[in-house]
Parts: structure tokens; C-alpha cells; sequence
């Protein structure tokens, strides 16, 4: 059910799209908050608000760029319990993304 939520919210393209990276396509879907060697406990691992859709492309550059990747929301520390709290930038704008398959715009700070 949860990976159903996380494509129905992408709609058959990349949630990341990292420019210059991205080809497009849903081919696998990322925890932002990593499950761990061993799995998790942490019942927000595997909600909606953990996980986005994307291109094999991009979840490489995520997995070798982890610092741009955190900067971007697209990881999340093991230390956040809920990553649905911790914006993250989805196709170009900054964004919450909810359990329940929702996507809440949020303000730039400047």
C-alpha cells in the first residue's frame, strides 16, 4: 500500500529530478530516512513521507553525492523520526511530503 502511495503521487516520473542526471522515469523508490544494515524499527521508515519515486540515475547520485542529497531532503539523518517533517526539494520545488501520498508546498527561506 505505501509503495502504491509513493507512485501514485509521482505519476510515472522522477520525484528528484537532478538536472543533467535525471532520465525521467520511475524505476525505484528511495528511503530519504535509510532503513539501515539490518532494517528499522522506526515505524516512519516505511511510511509514504519516507519514500520517493525515481530513476535509477538519480538514486545513484543521491547514494555518491550525500551531502548535496541531504542538502536537497532527498536523505534524511537516522536521527529524524519523522522524515515526513523534513522538507525535501521534488522536481525543482521545495515541498512536504505527507503519509498519505500528499505533497504541501513550502516557503523558501531567504
Amino acid at each position: 500500500m505505501v509503495r502504491e502511495l509513493i507512485e501514485a503521487r509521482a505519476g510515472g516520473r522522477c520525484e528528484a529530478m537532478w538536472a543533467g542526471t535525471c532520465n525521467g522515469r520511475v524505476e525505484e523508490i528511495h528511503h530519504r530516512r535509510p532503513r539501515g544494515a539490518g532494517g528499522s524499527k522506526a515505524p516512519a521508515v516505511n511510511r509514504a513521507g519516507n519514500g520517493i519515486a525515481i530513476c535509477s540515475p538519480c538514486h545513484r547520485l543521491i547514494e555518491s553525492q550525500r551531502d548535496a542529497a541531504r542538502t536537497a531532503g532527498l536523505l534524511v539523518s537516522l536521527h529524524e523520526s519523522h522524515p515526513a517533517n523534513v522538507p525535501v526539494v521534488r522536481r525543482h520545488r521545495l515541498v512536504l511530503l505527507d503519509d498519505f501520498g500528499g505533497i504541501h508546498d513550502q516557503e523558501v527561506p531567504f
